[in-house]
């Protein structure tokens, strides 16, 4: 019979040139991860799948053995790579270490070792025989065991590579299900022709299909390489990022679920990940009101102040919306980024920018703006607002009898007093050198008067205590409310510091009203 009008051969050879297309194509791009993996895969395929259509050209019983010894090429080193493939694209690096490689694919060199030399032992076959169909004759044979061990050691690794994507699939974030998918459903076709053939049920007796099964999962495989770029954008190292980030991620589905968390995020709402995942947005964050408020917004950022350890920690928080390629709205993102320190230093620079250093007050700069801000609510509302101006007295003498650090003691000492003595409204600030000034929100002339009389009151009987004596300190005080001809503040100020040039020259330690 002319071998080629029986065409059993011809899907083994399309399956076989199509796989090897495949290779070729993802040859071409093996700068990726995974690739030459895929490619080892597409190799072993197509070779296997070759070699079993030739097995049904008719060939001579002893020209088949040698076909069939030479199929073990390339299918030996299939269940290695399946998984393998896996491991590399998702695992962690211990995976990818040499030992691990020489482990696995060591019972595959041992099997192709013991084909080869198969007529000394009969370990992989123990019998070949010719099996006629119509007027094909082909080749029939059973197996040794080392073949039971070799598919053994092949369901165990295509069964450890199925452990792991369920693993992966059912641990990761939505984003991640399809590549891991892809993966599970090759598997599931390599598993379905092995138990297949290897069970007896093959729709075509004494054909093995199993070549053209491990050439479908090969493709499909490959569609995921390239449909889910599932070897260019690595998911195990989205996973690494994902998990290692030290900003907080939230990823939340269309339905306002929550379905992936990661460990920093889990630290700063105070909730495992298997404590929340699945439930509804507003009930993991009902205790978070800040959180809540921009939830209900669209893409939105801005700063929240949470306790995840007891201590108060400021946020920034962006919720971004998860979009499909057709624009289609998935669900949201949502990320934390701790930003208490940046928050920390912009407060110690803030204070350095409006702090005097040495009275811990408000410096001349801070204290202009917030009296001027005061002075226009007053004016706006017609409401009283009295400022005071302070001088030490005899400071120069202080500081030419006792030395400049017991002058700085005797500014800190003052401004000390006067804050503690002052209300949380009042403004109160160092203008430069031993000269101060306080604004009295809501206070006449009258009442201001009394107020300063307090403060020269306080100071004079509270003496500075060096460590080496006592140091008598007095302070001379001008008094001014604002009036209708004020245009500023500084011209209220400017006639307080009229009065209290007064002051000085009545004998000092004197509070005098300005002028009207």
């Amino acid at each position: 019979m002319y071998p080629f009008e029986n065409l059993i051969w011809l899907p083994f050879f399309l399956t076989g040139a199509l796989v090897a297309a495949v290779g070729i194509y993802v040859w071409l791009r093996r700068h990726v991860t995974g690739a030459y993996i895929l490619v080892g895969i597409c190799i072993g395929s197509a070779w296997w799948s070759i070699c079993e259509g030739l097995l049904y050209l008719g060939f001579s019983q002893v020209t088949n053995i040698l076909i069939t010894k030479m199929q073990y090429i390339g299918m030996v080193w299939m269940p290695s790579l399946i998984l393998m493939l896996p491991l590399s694209l998702f695992s962690r690096p211990k995976w990818s270490r040499g030992s691990v490689y020489l482990f696995v694919f060591a019972i595959p060199a041992l099997i192709l070792t013991l084909a080869w030399t198969n007529q000394y032992h009969g370990l992989i076959w123990s019998e070949f025989y010719t099996v006629t169909r119509g007027s094909l004759a082909m080749l029939g044979l059973k197996h040794g065991p080392a073949f039971w061990v070799y598919l053994a050691y092949s369901y165990t690794c295509l069964g450890l590579a199925g452990i792991f994507l369920f693993r992966w699939f059912f641990s990761s974030a939505s984003i991640f299900k399809a590549q891991a998918g892809t993966l599970l459903t090759a598997l599931a076709v390599v598993w379905l022709g092995s138990i297949i053939y290897n069970a007896g049920l093959s729709p075509i007796p004494n054909v093995d299909t199993t070549p053209l099964t491990f050439s479908i999962a090969t493709i499909i495989a490959a569609y995921g390489f390239f449909r889910y770029q599932l070897f260019d954008v690595v998911p195990v190292a989205k996973a690494e990022v994902f998990n290692s980030m030290l900003d907080g991620v939230a990823v939340l589905d269309e339905n306002e679920r929550l379905i992936d968390l990661n460990p920093a995020a889990e630290k700063i709402i105070g909730q495992q990940k298997d404590q929340v995942v699945g439930r509804i947005a507003h009930e993991v964050f009902d205790r978070q009101p800040e959180i809540l408020k921009m939830l209900g917004g669209k893409d939105i950022e801005g700063e929240v102040c949470l306790r995840p350890s007891g201590n108060k920690l400021t946020y920034e928080l962006r919720i971004a919306s998860l979009v499909d390629r057709q624009n289609r709205r998935m669900g949201r993102l949502l990320v934390w980024r701790d930003i208490t320190e940046r928050k920390e230093l912009e407060e110690r620079l803030r204070k350095l920018a409006t702090t005097d250093e040495l009275t811990n007050i408000s410096n001349r700069r801070s204290f202009m703006e917030q009296g001027r801000a005061w002075f226009a609510q007053s004016r706006r509302h017609k409401r009283p607002l009295a400022v005071l101006a302070l001088d030490l007295d005899n400071f120069k003498t202080i500081n030419d009898r006792y030395g400049h650090h017991v002058g700085d003691l005797a500014l800190a000492h003052f401004a000390d007093l006067v804050t503690r003595n002052q209300r949380a409204e009042d403004i109160f600030g160092r203008l430069g050198g031993e000269e101060f000034a306080l604004i009295l929100s809501g206070t006449d002339s009258e009442t201001a008067l009394h107020a300063a009389e307090r403060l020269r009151g306080i100071l004079a009987d509270s003496p500075l205590d060096t460590g080496e004596g006592l140091v008598a300190i007095t302070v001379s005080i001008g008094v001014a409310e604002i009036k209708e001809t004020d245009a500023a503040l500084e011209g209220t100020l400017r006639r307080a510091d009229m009065a209290l040039y007064q002051a000085k020259a009545d004998g000092r330690n004197k509070v005098v009203l300005a002028d009207d």
